[in-house]
């Protein structure tokens, strides 16, 4: 499923999201590193990272939203991880968003802001876990036209005992889409034969 925001077929969210990534956990081991030692240049390469995280952040949102709307299925198992994922990501924002306003600049963290950070971190872990799962389980940003998939078809049939195609029309390895009376089935040719299972 082709991404909507991508430059020469290449998704841009996932190009994106290394940077906030990388920049909020980043972020929260110099404030805990600076914190513990104690060490102000440690604190303030910590309070960087996190605005500039926020940044990279909402860049990222923007190209995620984008698919989000423009090519995850409506009613479908990625939409609503995808809504979870971005959900759980807006909630990393606020909560680096508190940490850095709370901080008022480049200082020293208190048991609070690392709190608040801490658990920005860790809710942004399980956040790509889940958006890991919607590139690998739901295939969104895979651009099927490669591997040897061809370029996906979509079929629409308004009866249950229509013909999809016939069987010559798939080569080994490809899929046709089908939607039928609202539901999406995957028809498709392996070395077994013919398949269909529920999108």
């Amino acid at each position: 499923m082709l991404a909507r925001a991508h430059i020469k077929s290449h998704p841009i969210h996932p190009m994106l999201v290394a940077f906030p990534i990388g920049l909020f956990i980043t972020s929260f081991a110099f404030d805990l590193i600076g914190f513990l030692r104690p060490d102000n240049g440690l604190a303030t390469a910590g309070w960087y990272c996190a605005v500039a995280g926020l940044f990279a952040g909402a860049a990222a949102a923007i190209a995620g939203a984008t698919d989000l709307f423009g090519v995850v299925p409506a009613q479908s198992s990625a939409r609503k991880r995808g809504w979870t994922h971005g959900i759980l990501n807006s909630v990393v924002m606020a909560l680096f968003i508190a940490s850095v306003v709370y901080r008022g600049g480049p200082n020293m963290p208190d048991r609070i802001s690392l709190i608040v950070s801490g658990v920005g971190a860790a809710l942004l872990l399980y956040s790509g876990w889940l958006g890991a799962t919607l590139v690998y389980r739901n295939q969104i940003g895979v651009d099927h036209r490669y591997a040897n998939a061809g370029k996906w078809r979509e079929v629409t049939l308004t009866r249950w005992d229509q013909p999809v195609c016939a069987a010559e029309e798939i080569a080994d390895g490809q899929l046709v889409l089908v939607n039928v009376e609202g539901t999406r089935v995957a028809v498709g040719r392996c070395s077994e034969g013919i398949v269909a299972f529920s999108d």
